[in-house]
């Protein structure tokens, strides 16, 4: 797992992370304070705190729970819950996730549903649901995804129109997740084909868009944003916007 150029590796209640791809050796390893299990939790940092989101063990009460690690003294924090219109995606496989300008923005990938989470007050805000990307009935928005890197907060999804599928990305408005316009970044074709791999028939289409949907993913980083699949399905190739 990965944020804000930190690498974090998980593992019950120990944790190891990396600041630096330039000393890979220097991983660093904790047994933190944390005081609930988790598997495929949202992870973001901002300013030596790390705040873990969802991915709570069934057995867990609240599946629900935020916690907040310092990594300096090690010391963990309960956090407010996630709000309760989470509480069947609550995990870095159904949630997308953004720190931009002292707030945690986390994003239903499949229902556009987002919270912001205010980073100093540690509150979180009212959930409201993304505008769509598709500006009409001709097109479908399959998949949301919402990141940060230094031009601004972004969206972007996957889109089919009129049955060709589109990766496109937009600089949106904070706290409303409005896209601005005239910020559309659409990716070539070429570049999309080159991460869908392989030719596909009719008979096809609708198990490999599913597929292919599922597990494309997106990160910002600097300047750059990486478009990529984990899949096996299709090609492993990394596509970067500048």
């Amino acid at each position: 797992m990965e944020g804000d150029g930190f690498i974090f590796f998980f593992s019950g209640n120990r944790f190891k992370f990396m600041d630096s791809f330039l000393n890979p050796r220097k991983w660093q390893e904790r047994a933190a304070a944390m005081q609930v299990w988790r598997q495929n939790p949202l992870i973001c940092h901002d300013r030596g705190k790390l705040i873990m989101i969802g991915g709570v063990h069934e057995l867990e009460e609240n599946p629900l729970s935020v916690e907040m690690l310092d990594l300096k003294s090690g010391e963990c924090a309960m956090c407010d819950p996630v709000p309760g219109e989470f509480r069947q995606s609550a995990s870095s496989t159904w949630l997308s996730s953004a720190v931009f300008n002292g707030k945690i923005y986390v994003l239903e990938k499949w229902n556009g549903d987002f919270c912001c989470y205010e980073l100093q007050s540690k509150r979180w805000g009212n959930v409201m649901c993304v505008r769509s990307l598709a500006s009409s009935s001709s097109f479908q928005c399959i998949k949301n995804f919402c990141l940060a890197c230094r031009i601004g907060l972004i969206l972007g999804g996957l889109i089919k129109e009129n049955g060709d599928l589109s990766f496109r990305m937009y600089i949106v408005e904070e706290n409303k997740m409005e896209r601005k316009e005239g910020t559309e970044l659409r990716m070539p074709a070429e570049m999309l084909k080159l991460i869908a791999g392989r030719e596909r028939s009719e008979e096809e289409e609708e198990e490999y868009l599913s597929s292919y949907a599922e597990h494309i993913e997106c990160r910002g980083a600097g300047y750059l944003v990486y478009v990529f699949s984990k899949s096996g399905y299709v090609n492993r190739r990394r596509v970067c916007f500048v």
